[in-house]
C-alpha cells in the first residue's frame, strides 16, 4: 500500500430550523460521520426528510446510516489504491442502486399499513413515502474523493486556490419545491454521482441541505460560503470550527429560510499541514 499524501477528516451536523421551532416541529435532517481509519478514510452523509412524509426524520436517519455503511463497504471491497475510474463506475452502477434498495428495505421493515399489498420484489411506496429523504453522500480517502447525491441541497468542492466548483450539478429532476427522492419507484436512476483525485495540496467538500441553500441569494452567495469555510478551516482548524458549527448553522437558519439546516465539511490536508 503506497503512502498517504493527504490526512483526511470530516465533521457535520444539522440544527432544527428556526420555522420549525416555533411550530414545535422536529428536525427532520440527520447527519453522520464514518471513519475507517484515522486520516485514511472517512464516509460522510446529510440527509434532508421531506416536511410533509409522516416519518421524515427516520427516514433521513436511516437514508445517512444506509449510505455511510454503503461507502465504508465500497471502500473496503475496492481497497485504498483503486482509481477514480473504479470508484465512479461503482457509484454509477452497482451502489447507487444497492444503496437505494437497502434504504427502501429498512423503512418497509420499520413501518408498513395494513391492507396494501406488493408484487414480490417491488417496494411498498405507500409505506416509503412517508419516510421520503434526500440524500448527499461522500467518501473520501487520501487518494479519492467520491460523492453521490439525490435530490436538492449543494455538493460543493474548494481547490487549494480558492477555486468553488459543482461536482454533482444540480438535481435536474427539481421543478419547484419537488425534488428527486429516496422514496419513489426506481430513485437510482436519478442519482448523481462522481469520483476524483484530490490535489496534493489538498481542499475542501462541503454538502449542504437544501435549507442551507435556501438561504442565500445565489450560487455566488453560496461559494462566498465555501471559501469561507475554506480559509476558517486553514487558520483554525477543522476541530475549532467543528465546536462552532452549531452555532454557525442556527443563524443560518435564523437569518435565512427559517428550515432546518444541515452541513458536512471534509478537508484534505497536506500531512506536514494537517491539524
Amino acid at each position: 500500500m503506497k503512502a498517504p499524501r493527504l490526512r483526511v477528516a470530516a465533521i457535520a451536523h444539522s440544527v432544527a430550523g428556526a420555522a420549525h421551532i416555533r411550530q414545535m416541529r422536529p428536525c427532520q435532517d440527520a447527519f453522520r460521520v464514518e471513519s475507517t481509519g484515522e486520516g485514511v478514510a472517512v464516509a460522510v452523509a446529510v440527509a434532508d426528510g421531506h416536511g410533509s412524509s409522516r416519518h421524515a426524520a427516520e427516514g433521513a436517519t436511516f437514508a445517512v446510516q444506509t449510505a455511510t455503511r454503503t461507502l465504508a463497504d465500497l471502500h473496503a471491497a475496492l481497497g485504498a489504491d483503486a482509481g477514480t475510474g473504479a470508484y465512479r463506475a461503482q457509484l454509477e452502477d452497482a451502489v447507487g442502486r444497492r444503496l437505494v434498495l437497502a434504504w427502501q428495505d429498512v423503512v418497509q421493515r420499520h413501518g408498513s399499513i395494513d391492507g396494501i399489498k406488493r408484487r414480490p420484489g417491488e417496494p411498498d411506496l405507500e409505506v416509503t413515502h412517508r419516510y421520503g429523504t434526500t440524500l448527499s453522500a461522500a467518501l473520501a480517502t487520501p487518494d479519492v474523493v467520491a460523492c453521490l447525491a439525490l435530490g436538492d441541497g449543494a455538493t460543493l468542492w474548494v481547490s487549494p486556490e480558492d477555486e468553488v466548483l459543482r461536482p454533482l450539478g444540480d438535481d435536474a429532476h427539481a421543478f419547484a419545491d419537488q425534488t428527486s427522492s429516496l422514496c419513489t419507484a426506481g430513485a437510482w436512476r436519478a442519482l448523481r454521482a462522481t469520483a476524483w483525485t484530490p490535489p496534493a495540496e489538498g481542499g475542501l467538500l462541503l454538502m449542504m441541505s437544501d435549507g442551507y441553500v435556501n438561504s442565500y441569494p445565489d450560487d455566488a452567495a453560496l461559494d462566498a460560503v465555501a471559501r469561507d469555510y475554506a480559509r476558517l478551516v486553514r487558520a483554525r482548524g477543522l476541530d475549532a470550527v467543528g465546536a462552532a458549527l452549531r452555532g454557525f448553522l442556527r443563524q443560518v437558519s435564523i437569518r435565512g429560510c427559517g428550515d432546518d439546516v444541515s452541513l458536512a465539511l471534509i478537508h484534505f490536508a497536506p500531512l506536514e499541514d494537517a491539524r
